[in-house]
């Protein structure tokens, strides 16, 4: 597995990251979807304002991936460490709600099976918010809060690997499509 994301970068610049990734002649592109669309563009931008822009790249992304024989594979915006740390609180929330609805609602227009697939991370890496009534807070475990809640830490990769292989292979082998099972954190011996 290659990565030609940086960390910071928005949509906009995920053409020429698809671009170099494409060059390896992957069998599948993933584009993770980052908090960092979200909280650049919030509130003014805030969705469904930005969603145009998102779907001409996802648009894009798809003909450059079936022109390099790749599939593309797009994950959740991943939850919110708090509400109280990001713009418009649990506005924030349902924002990110909103994008990740209109992400498998663009998959499911455009070749879900054959092609292109939703990546179904956000509620796994989540623990209850029972204020919004859904999977809208990253699990403390998955980050180095306080000094840094935006990205997940190594054990946050560790745990989203097999969440990524599990959808590859599922598309390898065409069962029927499951989402990912919420897991029990604290059954995995974390901390919590």
């Amino acid at each position: 597995m290659t990565n030609f994301a940086i960390s910071g970068t928005k949509w906009t610049d995920q053409p020429t990251q698809l671009s170099n990734a494409l060059a390896c002649s992957p069998r599948w592109a993933f584009i993770g979807v980052g908090r960092n669309d979200v909280l650049q563009l919030f509130p003014d931008q805030s969705y469904p304002g930005y969603w145009p822009t998102i779907a001409g790249c996802l648009d894009s992304a798809k003909t450059n991936c079936r022109n390099a024989n790749a599939n593309l594979m797009i994950g959740e915006i991943l939850p919110a460490y708090t509400a109280s740390g990001y713009p418009g609180g649990e506005s924030f929330l349902l924002t990110v709600r909103g994008y990740n609805s209109a992400y498998a609602a663009w998959c499911n227009t455009n070749d879900y099976s054959a092609h292109t697939r939703l990546v179904k991370q956000h509620d796994a890496f989540g623990d209850w918010d029972s204020t919004s009534g859904g999977y809208d807070y990253l699990h403390e475990a998955f980050t180095n809060a306080p000094t840094d809640a935006l990205h997940i830490n190594q054990l946050g990769f560790n745990f989203w690997g097999p969440l990524l292989v599990n959808d590859m292979e599922a598309w390898f082998y065409d069962p029927p499509v499951v989402s990912p099972v919420q897991m029990n954190v604290g059954n995995m011996g974390m901390a919590q």
